[in-house]
């Protein structure tokens, strides 16, 4: 009877913050994001509210980067009775030191909850700095310059 019970995901985030913790961001479905190359933060992948447990993927692009996170997963016990509490599974994928690498530029950073019903996801779409930018042209424009002097 109550191995029945479903309780679907109620919300999956996708938060980063400084290494210092000095500044955090929760991000948007889709949100673009400008990050420098190299840049270092703690990434955490949050997904409430679901029982079964449900399984948690973090991607880039199309890469499964989740073997790259701690995962922390706690049961709730929610409510005054313990004969009528809810429960439900709150999963937490964790990477303190999470590299942004120039490879990940105009991809998706996405946290999923796999989920028999359902695939809730939080996704950012990664946007190149203006140094990246910089880097680039002026690379194209040595070789550029290069092939115009070559016999």
């Amino acid at each position: 009877m109550f191995g029945d019970c479903v309780v679907p995901v109620r919300s999956v985030q996708l938060v980063s913050e400084s290494l210092d913790a000095s500044r955090a961001v929760m991000y948007a479905n889709e949100q673009p994001v400008v990050f420098s190359e190299s840049d270092v933060r703690r990434f955490r992948c949050i997904v409430n509210g679901s029982y079964p447990a449900p399984e948690v993927a973090l991607y880039v692009g199309d890469d499964d980067v989740t073997d790259e996170f701690v995962a922390d997963v706690e049961l709730v016990r929610d409510g005054v009775s313990p004969y009528f509490r809810e429960l439900y599974y709150r999963l937490q994928l964790t990477n303190d030191l999470f590299r942004i690498r120039h490879a990940a530029t105009y991809m998706h950073i996405c946290c999923s909850a796999l989920y028999a019903i359902a695939r809730p996801s939080v996704c950012l779409s990664v946007r190149p700095s203006h140094g990246w930018i910089s880097q680039r042209r002026l690379n194209l424009g040595s070789r550029n310059l290069h092939h115009r002097v070559a016999p």
